[in-house]
């Protein structure tokens, strides 16, 4: 099948980053895209999401208005929905700004150069899920005439949803490959379960998966999630997915619980100062719940205002604990589950044991605290006992 798409079409196709334009009768008015090797998968069964490179071959013609083939030379831009295109270097396009906007797609990071009206040859991608298709726009134009800011679309490349896994499996803590995306998380048949719940949202974990391997999620709702309980099996997922403060999740979330009883929720998985000092090992926990063990709220904690984790504590209720020989630093939220607790009470005392959900804030990686089973009883049973006005605040850099 070959697809033609009329210029007087183009704002609404190329996303926001296009600009209108008058264009003179001799003008590019359709740019006719042809795929000329084997398209991946059907409708009914897709291939694969694309973790690594393909490769698609096109053939692309520029028509006039009465769709004739024209002979002009010039650059086409070219981008690829849902996904990210490939450049001959290797190197795979970020996310960015439109120019001049706050918002939108970037820029397309590859060009391609029509000769006489035609170009053929292949384009390279990745993180393609869905029906995804290429699309080929001359917003460019030459010395020798404006760009026509015409758009053509190759026919529809069918692959399948990715997993949580596979959507955040990344090695760059900051990003995710599907970063920006709306994604439909892939459900049917994992084991996509409600691990724990909070005033804000949900976290989930795809238990098909190890402990560690990128498999957790937290679905933001803005207020108390409904209908769902921990232990849900979600048979649909999907929102938008974006990095806040450098933690992936999903927001204006989708998502339904399938009717088979009651699943089984991961246990903590326990880390060491090695993993905590290690973003990339940390990135992989992301959203899971994670303990920590023999760690010590550092002694005079509480005491100087000038320090910075008790300037945090007093701000957004975060407060650190550390391992006695250990090299970094690992914070726990309590404000909003347990909103009497003061750990400066604790300062310098050793603890059992700390866990919670786990959430990169920039650069410091936090357990939000479910409730007192996250914390040794010696403290819990303190609740009460303190001065209420030395409590910190409840805003908070976590949901």
């Amino acid at each position: 099948m070959i697809y033609r798409i009329s210029a007087l079409l183009l704002p609404l196709l190329v996303l926001g980053c296009s600009k209108t334009a008058s264009r003179p009768a001799d003008n590019v008015a359709f740019l006719e895209v042809s795929v000329t090797s084997g398209l991946p998968g059907t409708e009914k069964v897709p291939a694969e999401f694309v973790e690594e490179d393909a490769v698609v071959s096109l053939s692309v013609r520029a028509l006039d208005r009465n769709a004739e083939p024209i002979a002009v030379n010039g650059p086409l831009s070219v981008r690829i929905r849902p996904g990210r295109i490939v450049d001959p270097d290797g190197e795979v396009e970020t996310v960015a700004a439109c120019p001049g906007s706050t918002s939108g797609r970037p820029d397309a990071p590859y060009e391609i150069d029509m000769v006489n009206g035609e170009w053929s040859g292949d384009v390279s991608y990745r993180y393609a899920f869905g029906p995804t298709r290429v699309w080929l726009t001359d917003d460019h134009g030459t010395d020798e005439r404006d760009a026509s800011y015409v758009t053509g679309v190759s026919d529809t490349l069918w692959y399948s949803k990715p997993t949580l896994g596979q959507m955040q499996k990344t090695d760059d803590p900051e990003t995710n490959p599907l970063e920006r995306e709306f994604v439909e998380v892939r459900t049917d048949d994992r084991e996509v379960i409600v691990t724990a719940l909070s005033s804000a949202g949900f976290w989930v974990t795809d238990t098909v998966d190890d402990p560690g391997n990128y498999a957790q999620l937290f679905v933001y709702t803005f207020n108390a999630p409904e209908e769902i309980v921990v232990g849900d099996r979600l048979s649909t997922l999907s929102g938008g997915n974006q990095e806040y403060l450098q933690s992936t999740q999903f927001s204006f979330p989708d998502y339904e619980p399938a009717d088979d009883g009651s699943w089984d929720v991961p246990d903590a998985q326990v880390i060491d100062d090695n993993t905590l000092c290690d973003d990339n090992a940390m990135e992989k926990f992301e959203g899971a719940l994670l303990r920590a063990e023999d760690v010590l709220i550092p002694s005079g904690f509480g005491t100087d205002t000038s320090d910075e984790d008790y300037s945090d504590y007093l701000e957004y209720g975060q407060w650190p604990v550390e391992w006695p020989d250990g090299n970094c630093t690992l914070y726990l939220y309590t404000a909003t589950t347990m909103p009497e607790f003061l750990p400066t009470d604790w300062s310098g005392e050793t603890l059992e044991f700390v866990q919670g959900m786990a959430t990169q804030v920039w650069d410091k990686w936090v357990l939000t605290v479910r409730g007192s089973e996250d914390l040794p009883s010696e403290l819990t049973e303190s609740i009460g006992q303190t001065d209420a006005a030395a409590l910190p605040s409840t805003s908070s850099h976590v949901h």
